[in-house]
């Protein structure tokens, strides 16, 4: 229970960030009523809607229905949850090839993609070393502990996408390894997004902001403001939606003000790194991103990486994958990237943007904008 309440705190402060910019003229399009939506019982994580809708439509009703759909999500990716399909599978996959839903089949033919792509570096196996290591969002507070060698090796063992047989025709899959898991954790928000994305506009709604996990972001629609002294009526905008960046050396989201903040026009945004999930021992930091070939947490001068894509689906398996390179390879491979751009913030507290992010306003003096 203190762990989902931290997580709800820590989300709620993010996305204050988002209203923290100075507001840009409304247009003349019609008045909106904002209507938040928050759900902490599914997929490990909390998640948050923001709808700008018209007077007439039945916000409640469409809540009902991303409840729903939640919840179906929650029972077919959760690796944690007893009776969800991915946490049945993984205890039944490596007795031979086990059937799946088709929503399985794509989720982790997509994830073994980005695998492959990045030579097991992104290794959605990784769940016997997720669950060794224990971090989470309150062990920066909590503390937690470094495993013996022999107990990092015992999880190695279990770790190698290569061993993992799908069959999309058969709708199988199959694990060669005795005690393999699979973790869906770098898929599945974004997938979500996507999903909840054509949910929100099937239902005629212009302008809206999805958080999931608060790593996970995508908008729809050009910026809404409020237009009152109350702040309950809003109007649409010409504007890109202002997304702030939360200082990463405060977990506890002590100051309300984000280092700095950039602009998100129907695009997703995934954020990773060693600013939530961790704890300190001995004067290093351990966190929650870990190098499948050594088991440990990676060790890179980088803190956070925030990513923008137009794919919502492959945005939070990116954002991971550029983190866990490091600053120079990561930058590297977003340069070769159609769709994709992202800035990287050090230890040092440099922040880098790749060619074609944008503008960013630095709003911390602790910070600089560096180069590479």
């Amino acid at each position: 229970m203190k762990t989902t309440l931290l997580k709800r705190f820590l989300l709620v402060g993010i996305l204050l960030f988002v209203s923290a910019c100075e507001s840009p003229e409304a247009s003349e399009g019609p008045l909106l009523t904002r209507y938040d939506m928050t759900f902490d019982e599914y997929l490990n994580t909390v998640s948050v809607i923001s709808i700008f809708h018209e007077e007439g439509f039945d916000a409640p009703g469409f809540r009902s229905e991303v409840d729903a759909f939640l919840q179906e999500a929650d029972q077919i990716y959760s690796a944690y949850s007893p009776g969800a399909e991915m946490y049945e599978v993984n205890l039944r996959a490596d007795q031979g090839p086990t059937p799946i839903s088709l929503e399985l089949v794509i989720a982790i033919r997509e994830s073994l993609y980005y695998a492959e792509l990045s030579n097991g570096l992104f290794d959605p196996t990784i769940l016997p070393l997720v669950e060794l290591w224990g971090i989470d969002g309150s062990s920066w507070f909590v503390g937690g502990e470094v495993p013996s060698q022999s107990e990092i090796d015992e999880a190695l063992a279990l770790i190698d996408y290569t061993q993992v047989i799908l069959d999309e025709e058969a709708q199988t899959v199959e694990y060669l390894v005795e005690g393999m898991r699979f973790d869906l954790g770098g898929y599945s928000k974004g997938f979500i997004a996507y999903e909840l994305r054509d949910m929100i506009l099937a239902a005629g709604i212009e302008h809206a902001m999805i958080n999931i996990g608060s790593s996970s972001q995508l908008t729809i629609g050009n910026r809404a403001i409020a237009v009152d002294e109350e702040k309950i009526i809003f109007q649409g905008t010409d504007q890109e939606w202002q997304i702030g960046t939360k200082d990463p050396f405060d977990p506890f989201g002590i100051n309300p003000s984000p280092i700095g903040s950039f602009g998100l026009l129907n695009k997703a945004l995934s954020s990773s790194g060693s600013s939530q999930q961790f704890f300190e021992q001995d004067g290093r930091r351990y966190h929650h991103l870990y190098n499948p070939f050594t088991g440990y947490p990676v060790d890179n001068n980088l803190i956070v990486v925030q990513v923008i894509s137009d794919d919502p689906i492959g945005v939070d398996p990116l954002s991971t994958l550029i983190y866990l390179m490091g600053l120079e390879e990561g930058f590297e491979f977003v340069e070769g990237l159609e769709g994709v751009e992202a800035i990287f913030i050090t230890y040092d507290r440099r922040i880098f943007k790749t060619s074609g992010f944008g503008s960013y306003e630095l709003w911390d003096d602790n910070y600089r904008i560096g180069a590479l």
